[in-house]
């Protein structure tokens, strides 16, 4: 099992070995579970099993963490002398190695050569100058600067420059792609083996060792370990990338930094993003800096719906349908705005893209084409399947679809480059927007969709909603093309939509999703310990309003998460332990007290995922042969 799911050791026990583990500690009173379910029938000898069993495991981990957090001071101080002394030892070892590499490496060489060459060079003595002598700085740079991979190493060079440095950095990414293909780049760049030096962890996934310095991970990764080392012991510069994205997460994380620069004034945080509102994150850390970098490798030109029907000449499908009817019919059905997807319009601009002699444009170069979801996706390359161009020269194309549910091995296949001859089309959704880079991308093409996760409070129900992109997110799909030539993205949806009626930035989704887990999250973390939830929770950038707090407290009450006192229970210190819906996570927990763990699991994996009915991506014409079998 991975260090990282210990939270998880208890759901593979029987109620009488996780008894017998916990012998020995005396209980206190705590809240009963069992009180906050008044339907359920159960006889007082299981109700008070399985409370005793509950106070037992909270019980253990409060005693752990007292543990860690007092313990024998003596004992203490001679682990933390020697962790000390252990590091600066490395840490010589480490500085010897740098410099032999520096001076005797021709592949470090020509890697500096390129590094050199990105516009964020131009601003790093900048950069590790405000790093010195700011607690925090925001780095905004447009998509291709180069932000994402040079900012950690300018302060991990600079850092080296001295033998006895104690730099130990975190960059944080949203997501699990975005963390391992960076550390794998950053690593290269250095002419050093990832673990070593460079590290990267991920959810049951890691290259880490004592050596590593600079650590990327997910977001998720960092606020685990706040639980165990509320001060982040060790760590010298916490970065965090992509904050644009507003997700729950990095807007939680962020206050949590706030609140911990009081007590560690020594961290230093780096906040960066592409296309960043500098002006909100810098008021919100008391007008700290902004450190712009100018610029991106090459300009890419951007086109709009009513562009790519004048160049491609495109007709719509409705009015080769209605051929008979009148021309004010057809200009009027012409004029509607359909909110289906055009993939009939998505294979002429593939197809135009492909088979034209350009003269403005780049002839060569990979295709990124943003869709919605994996239905969309699939969808696209149907179509591709049967379209005149893909379907006859189907060995000069090489398609390849790009998704958050598919595996680490198989996100890695986009950024393998094809033969001469063969033209990439790369089928993806947001996934590919922000932090990693397809570096062979000369196109972009974007329906201007997106799907976003809301909690309607109302119905206590989550959706999956499909919704136009931001302005924000339309740029950082633009900047995904003009890495290595001039690039061309090519937007379906018209200039007036992207002016006017295209929201500036996205809706943080801490403003849109259930605050239920983030609610258990602060009141775990012990940075926010003794602080009333509304208090802490308004401390947010974008706060959510006291209403939705209410709702979501009470029904965290109603739960059995937390009791009268606004403390968690024991089922709620269970539930934060466990990276589910709290309903979900509940029904799991009483799975296991009533040995039905199996068929609570199942019902659980089905309620908090997607059908297991699907047809993999490129084997849907192999679904009738495998029903007959």
């Amino acid at each position: 099992m991975h260090k990282d799911d210990s939270a998880y050791e208890f759901l593979d026990m029987d109620l009488e070995e996780l008894r017998s583990k916990l012998v020995g500690f005396e209980v206190s009173d705590c809240p009963s579970l069992i009180d906050n379910c008044p339907d359920l029938e159960i006889d007082s000898k299981e109700q008070k099993m399985i409370n005793e069993t509950l106070q037992l495991v909270q019980k253990h981990g409060q005693i752990k963490n007292n543990d860690a957090k007092m313990g024998d001071n003596t004992c203490s101080d001679q682990k933390q002398r020697y962790s000390e002394d252990e590091m600066m030892r490395t840490n010589k070892i480490l500085y010897q190695e740098f410099h032999k590499k520096r001076q005797n490496s021709d592949l470090y060489q020509k890697m500096q050569e390129e590094r050199q060459r990105l516009p964020a060079w131009e601003v790093k003595d900048i950069i590790t100058a405000a790093v010195k002598r700011h607690k925090v700085i925001i780095v905004s740079g447009m998509t291709g600067c180069g932000k994402t991979t040079q900012v950690p190493q300018f302060i991990l060079d600079d850092a080296l420059e001295s033998d006895n440095f104690r730099a130990n950095i975190i960059c944080t990414q949203p997501r699990r792609i975005a963390a391992t293909s960076i550390a794998e780049r950053v690593a290269a760049e250095r002419d050093d083996t990832l673990g070593n030096l460079v590290g990267y962890q991920i959810r049951l996934d890691g290259e880490v060792s004592y050596l590593t310095r600079l650590l990327f991970c997910t977001t998720g990764i960092v606020l685990r370990r706040l639980e165990g080392d509320p001060n982040l012991e060790g760590v010298t510069h916490v970065i965090v990338d992509e904050v644009h994205e507003r997700s729950e997460l990095s807007d939680f994380l962020i206050l949590v930094l706030k609140r911990l620069l009081v007590r560690r004034p020594d961290l230093r945080v780096i906040l960066m993003s592409a296309t960043i509102n500098a002006k909100l994150f810098s008021e919100y850390f008391n007008n700290c800096p902004i450190i712009n970098i100018p610029g991106q490798l090459f300009p890419v030109k951007q086109f709009f719906l009513e562009d790519i029907i004048e160049q491609t000449k495109y007709c719509f499908t409705v009015i080769l349908l209605f051929e008979e009817c009148s021309r004010s019919t057809i200009k009027t059905m012409s004029a509607l705005d359909f909110d289906e997807i055009n993939y009939e319009l998505i294979v002429h601009l593939l197809e135009w893209i492909v088979t034209e002699k350009h003269k403005e444009f780049p002839l060569d170069g990979a295709i990124l084409v943003f869709l919605p979801g994996l239905q969309e996706i699939q969808k696209t390359f149907e179509e591709l399947q049967v379209s005149k161009e893909f379907s006859r020269n189907i060995d000069r194309y090489v398609i390849i679809a790009l998704h958050s549910s598919f595996s680490s091995d198989e996100q890695k296949a986009v950024f393998h480059k094809p033969k001469p001859g063969i033209r990439k089309i790369v089928l993806s959704t947001n996934i590919a927007e922000t932090s990693i880079t397809i570096d062979d991308v000369a196109y972009v093409v974007d329906v201007g969709r997106m799907k976003e996760m809301r909690y309607d409070h109302e119905k206590s129900m989550q959706s999956l909603d499909l919704i136009w992109v931001s302005r924000t997110n339309a740029e950082q799909r633009k900047g995904r093309a003009g890495r290595v030539q001039e690039g061309v993205c090519f937007h379906l949806f018209t200039s007036h939509m992207y002016k006017h009626i295209l929201r500036p930035h996205p809706v943080p989704e801490i403003q849109r999703n259930s605050l239920e887990q983030v609610i258990i999250r602060t009141k775990i973390l012990s940075v926010f310990r003794g602080h009333d939830i509304e208090i802490v929770l308004q401390d947010l950038i974008d706060a959510p309003s006291t209403d939705r707090i209410r709702a979501a407290v009470q029904s965290l009450k109603d739960i059995g998460a937390l009791d009268s006192q606004m403390e968690l229970t024991a089922l709620g210190y269970h539930l934060g332990s466990i990276p589910v819906d709290v309903r979900i996570g509940k029904l799991m927990l009483y799975g296991l007290m009533f040995r039905c763990l199996d068929a609570t699991l199942t019902m659980a994996a089905t309620l908090s995922y997607k059908s297991p009915f699907i047809t993999p991506f490129k084997k849907k014409r192999r679904q009738p042969l495998k029903r007959k079998n």
